[in-house]
């Protein structure tokens, strides 16, 4: 991850960190055809494990504002909103966030 150089020239830029349940994270990982740097549940707590470390360095350098991604899932919009509200957009104005989740699309790509 290279927050450091995005944050060296965009260093007023907002980081919108989505959070996800770590088992729930790892099975998908493990499903991902993309997602094949690693083969095993040990390799990918490590990088897990560093990743963390990355996010915590952003979290104590940069704006930030974190998401709880199953809630999203869960058409649960209050987060939503609380993030449009921290970069800067009123929700209020925007298109209703339930109609940009595509239920399709959750699994797109993901070995069966």
């Amino acid at each position: 991850m290279c927050w450091k150089l995005f944050n060296k020239h965009f260093p007023k830029a907002k980081w919108i960190i989505c959070r996800r349940d770590r088992n729930d994270l790892l099975q998908s990982l493990e499903k991902t055809p993309f997602m094949d740097a690693y083969t095993s549940k040990k390799d990918w707590n490590t990088f897990l494990d560093h990743y963390e470390i990355l996010i915590n360095e952003i979290k104590t350098n940069c704006a930030y504002f974190e998401i709880d991604i199953q809630q999203v899932f869960k058409h649960d919009t209050k987060q939503i909103d609380a993030m449009m509200t921290f970069l800067g957009i009123d929700p209020d104005d925007s298109k209703n966030v339930s109609d940009c989740i595509d239920r399709k699309e959750w699994h797109y790509g993901a070995k069966n």
